[in-house]
């Protein structure tokens, strides 16, 4: 029931603001009579990039609702091909440092949601706001723990000097879905110094 209810909530929140900002915007365009090429041309790039972003969306709810998803190796190859799509055409380069033969440790549904939802929004930030020049995406699974590690050269930042809004509740959103699912979330960070972002999980937790 808790998957349903969340599944009904992703779908609504992901794709019903986009699709609707989708039809009235083309349904806007169609009544104007917009002139203006270049003002036109830059109203169907931003559809276009909500229509991506939500075709994203999908894809991610379609990959998350699969029982057949539901393992470390399944979600770190989700993971790498989301990082390589978000790189993909910045000047980061981004690298990848995933243990051989990772083992088809069981995820339940919560526990790999949470660690998908956490290393996007680290993903995200290192591509937004940290100016590096690589960021190297890694995992590794020993007989008790995961581990789930993203690391940048960039401007790092103080953890102390984030605004309480924004970013701050970023980081603090993705520290509660870990330890929600009885993991830990380290953020090692200065100014000048890039940052380092390490989920670990007991690998008991894929007992539960």
């Amino acid at each position: 029931e808790r998957e349903r209810v969340r599944i009904a909530r992703d779908l609504h929140d992901e794709l019903g603001s986009s699709l609707t900002y989708i039809s009235m915007s083309i349904t806007d365009i169609s009544q104007s009579g917009e002139a203006n090429a270049e003002k036109l041309k830059s109203r169907i790039a931003k559809i276009s990039g909500f229509a991506v972003r939500t075709a994203r969306a999908l894809d991610e709810i379609v990959w998350a609702v699969n029982p057949r998803n539901d393992s470390l190796r399944s979600l770190v190859e989700y993971l790498t091909e989301l990082a390589r799509e978000l790189f993909e055409n910045s000047d980061v380069r981004c690298r990848f440092q995933i243990a051989e033969n990772l083992p088809e440790v069981p995820l339940p549904p919560a526990a790999r949601h949470n660690i998908f939802l956490t290393v996007r929004e680290a993903l995200t930030n290192a591509l937004k706001h940290s100016r590096a020049t690589e960021v190297v995406l890694s995992a590794r699974c020993s007989d008790q723990q995961i581990e789930i590690c993203l690391q940048d050269d960039g401007v790092g930042f103080d953890p102390a000097a984030v605004p309480l809004q924004g970013e701050r509740n970023g980081l603090v959103n993705m520290r509660q879905r870990i330890e929600g699912i009885g993991g830990r979330l380290a953020i090692e960070t200065a100014p000048g110094k890039g940052t380092m972002i390490r989920l670990t999980l007991n690998r008991l937790i894929s007992r539960v």
